[in-house]
C-alpha cells in the first residue's frame, strides 16, 4: 500500500513474514545491479540481490563491514517519496550512520557523492 498526503507519495506499507515490524530507508540509485557490485567491492554482502520489483522499480539490500543495512532503489513507476520534512511525512533533513571505521565510511559515501567536476 503507498500511503500519501494531498495526492503525494509519503511512504509505502508492507507486510513481512520474517523478523519484527520497522521502518526502512532506500537510496536512490540509477542502476541497482551496478551500485551492488560496487558496494560489494567495498566489502558490503549481499543480503537481497537486485530484483525487480513489479512494474514500481528495482531494488537490492546489502549490509555493510559494519552490520548497517543499506537498501538500494533503482525507480521505474515508483520514483519514491514525493513530500518529506512536514507533517505526516518521513523527516528525511539527517540521517546518520554510527559506525566505528571512519575510513570505510569514507569509501561508501563516495559511491553516493557525485564526482566533482
Amino acid at each position: 500500500m503507498i500511503a500519501t498526503l494531498d495526492g503525494r507519495d509519503v511512504a509505502a506499507i508492507a507486510g513481512s513474514d520474517a523478523g519484527p515490524a520497522g521502518w526502512n530507508t532506500y537510496v536512490a540509485v540509477d542502476d541497482a545491479d551496478a551500485a551492488t557490485q560496487s558496494l560489494v567491492g567495498l566489502g558490503a554482502t549481499v543480503r537481497t540481490a537486485p530484483a525487480d520489483a513489479g512494474e514500481g522499480g528495482r531494488g537490492a539490500t546489502l549490509v555493510d563491514p559494519e552490520g548497517a543495512e543499506l537498501r538500494l532503489w533503482q525507480a521505474r513507476r515508483r520514483l519514491g517519496v514525493q513530500a518529506t520534512n512536514e507533517p505526516g511525512t518521513w523527516n528525511c533533513g539527517r540521517r546518520t550512520a554510527l559506525i566505528r571505521d571512519p575510513q570505510g565510511a569514507e569509501l561508501t559515501a563516495s559511491q553516493f557523492t557525485p564526482p566533482e567536476s
